[in-house]
């Protein structure tokens, strides 16, 4: 995410069709200003030496922890369905599932990159993207993850919400599936099954059980 914070004069929005100039839709609606309500409360991080603001963002490594990387992305209709999940649950699983695979790797969340694909009122103030948006930061603020920057698409549809991680090994290094081994314990965090239960009851236009709405 990136308005260009280095010229005297805010930049302009294109319009719904990418032409520049004068826009065609409220300055509220436009791509600038959905990122700087999205960025302007991120706080500084320990090791990022640059955030949110230009055309890339850096953070500093230490040479003996390796990068861990990971994207994850989830489509309307396939992932979620907005009539099921409100646009704030979508935001929070989106980085969720994303920071999952950095925790079963054993590495630590050093920050996050999020691109939105949304419809042209979506970057409205109070609009959808707010609402993906302010799920996606609360999950991030939970896991101490910054969040570095990304990209706004819009898009007659589907919504896509497309999260990329980057994680610092632990000491100990990293875990990766191959060295499952038979005889190895095995530890749940849960019953599984849940959320699959309730995407079967909200298929049948049944309200899910409370223990696997939660779970979904």
């Amino acid at each position: 995410m990136r308005p260009d914070n280095r010229s005297l004069t805010p930049p302009v929005d294109p319009d719904a069709a990418g032409h520049s100039g004068p826009p065609l839709i409220p300055p509220s609606h436009g791509e600038f200003a959905a990122i700087r309500r999205w960025t302007r409360a991120t706080p500084a991080a320990a090791g990022v030496l640059l955030g949110p603001g230009d055309d890339v963002a850096w953070i500093a490594t230490t040479a003996d922890r390796p990068l861990a990387l990971s994207v994850d992305t989830m489509v309307q209709d396939v992932h979620f369905r907005l009539e099921w999940s409100s646009p704030d649950d979508v935001g929070w699983k989106a980085v969720t599932a994303a920071l999952s695979d950095l925790a079963a790797a054993r590495a630590r969340p050093r920050g996050a990159l999020i691109s939105l694909s949304l419809p042209v009122d979506g970057l409205a103030e109070g609009g959808l993207g707010d609402a993906l948006m302010h799920g996606a930061r609360q999950a991030l603020d939970d896991a101490g993850c910054p969040l570095l920057g990304g990209d706004t698409v819009r898009t007659p549809g589907p919504v896509t919400v497309s999260v990329t991680v980057i994680g610092e090994a632990t000491a100990a290094g990293p875990l990766l599936r191959s060295g499952a081994q038979p005889g190895d314990l095995l530890q749940l965090s849960g019953p599984t099954g849940l959320a699959a239960w309730a995407v079967a009851w909200l298929e049948e236009g049944r309200t899910p059980p409370e223990s696997a709405s939660r779970a979904h």
